[in-house]
């Protein structure tokens, strides 16, 4: 399925609304004005202009969302816009522009809560995304253990590392945490654990860390107090190595803490997990609003790209869980920012959204007229280009649980 941009929805619910106009500076005269020979084709009249709002689209100024001065705001004899504010630079000769009639911010909001409302409940057929997540690994207690969001969330940042987002070395999913110091800096969590859990209990830690300096990268177990438990140093080698640090958690511990440790120069770290005991239930992601239709286990937690199959009421510590389910779809907050629509279904969208933007004016006299025949193209598309959701598979190994506000995985007993 393709992909349809902000700036492309905007224009088409400003082109079903009417008053819009796509145009081209064609001199360049500073920040506070627009200078194009072509608006007289669309009045003679000083004033005449009747969209009240000026979108830059391209250059230096893009982005900036004027509103035309109430008076004065078109002079036709030069046929130059004045805006009630000057823009952020100088629109140039050449840079494009939208004219709209109503506020292009306004628009963007029906847009957006059309996504949302478009999402199928109740048997309704409506629009969204497939969703392929495997975020959640078996007994698993750390947050972000597959370092897939950019900001590492959960993790802390101790010795003042750089740590930033890697696309191109990882090894599961697509990104991994690159960490870079002059000396020992490491990423850390301890997530809760009660002293009853930690008693007599084994704890493992396992990830995949890549570098090419020998003796420079670990894991390690902090129980606190200054005690540890290590895993050997990655060999140095050009590969990723699977690294472990596992023990009986003594009985002096007050914590279990997650270390990932680098002794200085630049070092990868990708997925992997922290087990205390035995998990039944996990969070779904949020995103993931319907579902998941079907779960799948990893076969191995050592092959991060080797084969999922489906759950049987056997699962080793630290192997992902493929969650297939669905989400709404994302919801552009620029003009270059997509959904993942295109074509008729793109259709579906401005006509909800043209709906609900005609609910939100019911002061304007032409609001019933407009809401009833957009509410009609709405219900019509939805019906020819809309989808249901897929059903779930029947499992007795696996249900979908609401907690408090959370959904859960919960793995059956057997």
């Amino acid at each position: 399925m393709g992909t349809t941009t902000g700036l492309i929805l905007r224009q088409r619910l400003s082109e079903a609304l009417g008053g819009y106009y796509s145009l081209t500076a064609d001199s360049t005269s500073g920040s506070s004005s627009i200078t194009d020979a072509a608006l007289a084709n669309i009045t003679e009249n000083d004033d005449g202009i009747e969209s009240d709002w000026i979108a830059v689209t391209s250059g230096s100024a893009s982005g900036d969302i004027r509103r035309l001065k109430s008076s004065s705001g078109y002079t036709a004899s030069s046929t130059v816009l004045d805006p009630n504010q000057n823009f952020s630079a100088s629109v140039a000769s050449g840079n494009t522009y939208e004219l709209h009639r109503y506020d292009p911010a306004l628009l963007r909001n029906a847009i957006n809560q059309a996504i949302r409302g478009l999402y199928p409940r109740n048997g309704r057929k409506g629009l969204y995304r497939r969703l392929l997540d495997t975020s959640l690994a078996v007994d698993n207690l750390l947050l972000n253990s597959d370092m897939e969001t950019g900001t590492f969330t959960s993790w802390t940042a101790v010795g003042s590392p750089t740590v930033t987002a890697e696309t191109t070395i990882f090894n599961q999913g697509t990104q991994s945490a690159k960490v870079v110091g002059g000396s020992v800096c490491q990423l850390t969590q301890a997530p809760h654990i009660s002293v009853e859990e930690m008693t007599g209990r084994t704890a493992t830690l396992e990830f995949w860390v890549y570098t090419t300096a020998p003796n420079t990268a670990r894991v390690r177990l902090d129980w606190g107090s200054s005690n540890f438990q290590n895993s050997g140093y990655h060999s140095g080698k050009d590969q990723w190595e699977f690294m472990k640090a596992e023990a009986t958690i003594p009985d002096s511990a007050s914590q279990v803490k997650a270390i990932l440790e680098n002794e200085g120069g630049t070092v990868y770290f990708s997925s992997g997990y922290l087990k205390v005991g035995k998990l039944t239930r996990y969070t779904i992601p949020t995103a993931m609003r319907g579902g998941p239709n079907f779960v799948n286990i990893q076969y191995r937690a050592s092959e991060p790209n080797g084969s999922y199959y489906p759950l049987n009421g056997a699962y080793s510590p630290g192997r992902r869980f493929r969650l297939e389910g669905t989400g709404i779809l994302s919801q552009p907050t620029s003009d270059s920012a997509t959904t993942e629509v295109d074509g008729e279904q793109v259709e579906l969208i401005v006509a909800e959204a043209a709906r609900l933007f005609w609910m939100s004016r019911q002061g304007d006299k032409d609001a019933p007229f407009e809401m009833a025949k957009w509410t009609g193209r709405a219900a019509e598309l939805r019906e020819e280009v809309g989808m249901k959701l897929r059903p779930a598979e029947v499992s007795n190994y696996w249900s979908v649980q609401e907690n408090i506000g959370t959904r859960e995985l919960v793995l059956e007993p057997h």
